[in-house]
């Protein structure tokens, strides 16, 4: 069963967060093979077209954003952002032929959540059915996640962008296959 890493870059962490970059990462949790650029996904969307759906900005989100990197904020825009709705279309026509069927965010309550709102403003049905959804910081506080496996899954991966939703994307799904093979590991 084939499985996504998806991250968002948001200007609000609300239920209806302005999305502006989408990343995603075609995985299997059990190998040890990161995903490689032909394995993922990458969508910029145009500020506008969320607003016009009903997205909301936060403030607090605008200042964080301004205070991180250079390379980050530029990242929101290469490549050209598109409107919401090609962006979200894009997104599970990518699901579909990578013929994903479980999707992971870095969290219960964020990339998944607002994904899924954002397809609902446009009385889109959500292309994963909900029991398929799985979370990272579950699985890493169960399998005992330290800075180490971090910095072992940045070693094996190209240097990126922080914040850049891609390669947030690539570094969790790193971080859940040492998991997966942890747990394997450990006697029954």
């Amino acid at each position: 069963m084939k499985h996504a890493m998806i991250d968002l870059e948001c200007l609000g962490n609300g239920t209806n967060g302005l999305i502006v970059s989408i990343g995603a990462a075609e995985f299997e949790p059990g190998g040890d093979d990161l995903a490689d650029p032909g394995r993922t996904f990458k969508a910029n969307l145009t500020i506008q077209s969320g607003l016009n759906a009903g997205a909301v900005v936060e403030g607090r989100t605008i200042v964080w954003w301004l205070q991180q990197d250079d390379a980050a904020r530029k990242a929101l825009t290469d490549p050209g952002p598109v409107p919401e709705r090609e962006a979200l279309a894009a997104l599970r026509a990518w699901l579909t032929k990578c013929g994903v069927e479980f999707v992971w965010g870095h969290g219960v309550n964020y990339d998944l959540r607002i994904l899924a709102q954002a397809y609902l403003r446009y009385k889109q049905q959500i292309p994963w059915p909900w029991r398929n959804e799985r979370d990272t910081r579950t699985l890493f506080d169960v399998a005992g996640v330290t800075p180490e496996d971090w910095a072992a899954v940045e070693a094996r991966i190209p240097a990126g962008v922080k914040h850049e939703p891609v390669f947030d994307a690539v570094k969790q799904v790193g971080v859940v296959q040492r998991c997966y093979n942890r747990l394997k590991a450990c006697p029954a």
